[in-house]
């Protein structure tokens, strides 16, 4: 019985989260370590998968992301229309296109990078760091902590 409560909780946020008005599409990406002998110790001063130089990141698919923050004030820009974004992490909720039952469903993990998708042109990256989750039963629908990672972001100047 409380597994059926968890597992009803689980299919309504995937239910949600893709049909919410507030979504965004976003894009998947995971790193990979292409060092001829990933099992090998890394160089001088890497203590983990992620300090590594040699990597890469492969796409894992397409999927959608509703924020989680707390809405909570601060200070505002001087045109007064918008909070200003000074936090330093974000909360997501993410959902992959396909659900898991079809070939090409991805799951999150931590390091991955997510791409939100304005369009062709633009995409904002984040890299999952941790993850929480507000309802304690098993199976849990996690609320992904993200920090930005400006350097990765996809600007492309448009065409006039």
């Amino acid at each position: 019985m409380q597994l059926n409560v968890a597992n009803k909780i689980a299919a309504n946020v995937r239910r949600i989260v893709i049909n919410h008005p507030n979504a965004l599409e976003c894009l998947a990406l995971r790193k990979q370590v292409t060092r001829a002998d990933p099992k090998s110790m890394g160089g001088m001063r890497v203590l983990s998968s992620e300090d590594e130089h040699e990597v890469e990141y492969t796409e894992l698919g397409a999927g959608y992301v509703v924020f989680a923050d707390q809405f909570q004030g601060g200070g505002l820009f001087d045109s007064s229309d918008a909070v200003l974004g000074d936090s330093e992490e974000y909360r997501f909720l993410i959902e992959p296109e396909v659900s898991d039952s079809e070939p090409g469903h991805w799951t999150p993990q931590k390091r991955d990078i997510i791409y939100l998708v304005f369009s062709d042109s633009v995409r904002i990256a984040y890299e999952l760091v941790g993850h929480t989750s507000p309802v304690n039963m098993p199976p849990f629908k996690p609320i992904w902590i993200a920090n930005r990672v400006s350097e990765m972001d996809v600007t492309e100047p448009e065409i006039t």
